[in-house]
């Protein structure tokens, strides 16, 4: 499991801090996907959202396996899972599939990566 660093930025407020790291996130081409201990969405920025065709609102509470769909590798999945609770870090690729069950890419599967968070030891976790 990663500690999360820091979230003060060298010579700026933590609320200038989280401002910034906010904006970066929000910017960022890359998905972004925050669940909970108990694997519900929380959060997840625009790249996601433009992705997979689902707004932050359908997303929030959902558990990503609404992500799944015929060709998703369950064998990956349950992979995914063991590395997630055992070492906190997986990396991986399977089919996943945006709103309306259309796969996400058309040829190889997507390339994933999970990092399991403690902000605080036994209080948050965060996926």
């Amino acid at each position: 499991m990663t500690k999360v660093p820091s979230m003060n930025l060298p010579g700026i407020s933590a609320d200038d801090s989280l401002m910034l790291l906010r904006a970066a996130t929000e910017l960022s081409f890359s998905s972004i996907l925050v669940t909970d201990a108990q694997h519900r969405i929380l959060y997840a920025n625009p790249a996601f959202c433009a992705t997979t065709g689902y707004s932050p609102d359908e997303l929030e509470g959902q558990n990503p396996r609404i992500l799944q769909g015929p060709l998703t590798d369950k064998s990956v999945i349950e992979k995914l899972r063991y590395d997630r609770d055992t070492t906190g870090h997986f990396t991986g690729s399977t089919f996943n599939y945006r709103k309306g069950d259309r796969r996400l890419s058309c040829g190889a599967p997507e390339s994933r990566s999970v990092n399991t968070m403690a902000a605080t030891p036994c209080r948050f976790c965060h996926h």
